[in-house]
Order: structure tokens, then sequence, then C-alpha cells
């Protein structure tokens, strides 16, 4: 829909072109070419504005769909998952299961950094165990630690 909104758009504005511009022909010329020349460049033109339009709207829905696909998985997932920056170890989101594994609430979880899911007195720890995870990008394991939650420390694979 968008290319060929785009398309008639292209179509429109090369004939303005060519009726203010160049050789000042009536608005039905500037419609439909009899430049047989012309009408073939135009025309090929517009398909191809139509086909790469309709390309890239099928690459948004796909996107969109992943989205979707990727945001249900996160939100019904059974296990905590949080997902942090990788460069500042700020959690940027956490699932409902989250929630409920640190008695926080979502809003409280979101912006702190991930060694403060767990208790101070292992800081050092929890930056060394998240470090190690971003180096092993293909290879990700579950590692048993504590978290730390709002009524007190619990032992969980985090």
């Amino acid at each position: 829909m968008l290319g060929a909104a785009i398309a008639v758009g292209f179509w429109l504005a090369e004939g303005m072109l060519h009726l203010y511009i160049f050789d000042r022909r009536g608005v039905l010329e500037m419609l439909i070419p009899s430049n047989t020349h012309e009408l073939w460049m135009r025309s090929l033109i517009t398909c191809t504005i139509v086909a790469f339009g309709t390309y890239a709207q099928v690459i948004v829905n796909k996107l969109r769909e992943s989205r979707e696909r990727y945001r249900a998985l996160f939100e019904n997932a059974p296990d905590a998952m949080f997902l942090a920056d990788v460069e500042s170890g700020e959690i940027l989101d956490a699932n409902p299961a989250a929630s409920r594994l640190l008695l926080r609430p979502h809003e409280e979880i979101v912006g702190l950094h991930q060694s403060e899911l767990h208790p101070p007195a292992m800081e050092d720890d929890s930056r060394r165990l998240f470090t190690e995870h971003i180096e092993q990008r293909e290879l990700v394991q579950l590692v048993e630690h504590v978290a730390l939650r709002s009524d007190g420390p619990l032992c969980q694979n985090t």
C-alpha cells in the first residue's frame, strides 16, 4: 500500500515536472505522456517503487510478528528472565516471573544494575558471572546464584 502511494506520488511529481518546468504540456499529457520512451521509463520506475514498497511492507510485518512472538515467550516464560544492557549492566526489562521471584514490581526492577539482583556481599561474584555470560554469547549456561528478594536472599537459578 505504501509503495503504491509513493508510486502515484512519483508519477504525479514527474508529470508536474514536465508540465511546469520542461515543456508546459497539457494536464492529460502530464498524466499519460505520448512519448513512448517517457511512458516506459515512468512505468518501469513506478513498478520498481511498488515492488520495493510491497517488499518493505512484508519485512515490516515479519518484524512485527517476530517481536510479538518474542514478547509472548518472554512474558509467559515460567522462569525469571532479565534483559540487561551488556555495556552498563542496567536491567532493561524483566518478565512477570522475575517480579514473582524477587517479590518486587516490574517498575522497581527495571533500571537496577544487574549486581543489585544479588546480595551486596556477592557483588564481585555477580559482576564476574555477568561478564562471563557476555563473553560466552553463543553458550549461555544456568548458574546457581543467590537472588536478593524484597524479603531477603533466596537461592535460585538466575
